[in-house]
């Protein structure tokens, strides 16, 4: 079986390695959702500020969301504020 995660960001200098984990749990119980959420990136090149804004269904893919996006890493020197990020989280069937 495999499972895809569909990540659409709206920001072009996301570093390769930053990505966002399908929750295991979600996997095993075949659960399908989607988060948007809201950060901002400091003069460092670290996320903060991360804001889930809606999520269905709730309380399932969140936590992972945030653990997630605060380990992103970015250029340092480019502060910027409120970027949106919507995850949709899809089991692709066997076919």
């Amino acid at each position: 079986m495999k499972y895809w995660l569909l990540l659409a960001m709206i920001i072009s200098n996301a570093a390769l390695s930053n990505s966002i984990n399908y929750p295991v749990r979600a996997t095993a119980l075949r659960i399908e959702g989607e988060v948007q959420v809201l950060y901002d990136i400091n003069d460092s090149g670290y996320t903060e500020n991360i804001r889930v804004i809606e999520a269905r269904p709730k309380d399932v893919f969140e936590r992972q969301v945030m653990m997630d996006i605060l380990r992103w890493r970015f250029k340092p020197g480019e502060q910027k504020k409120n970027i949106p990020l919507k995850v949709s989280f899809q089991i692709k069937p066997n076919l």
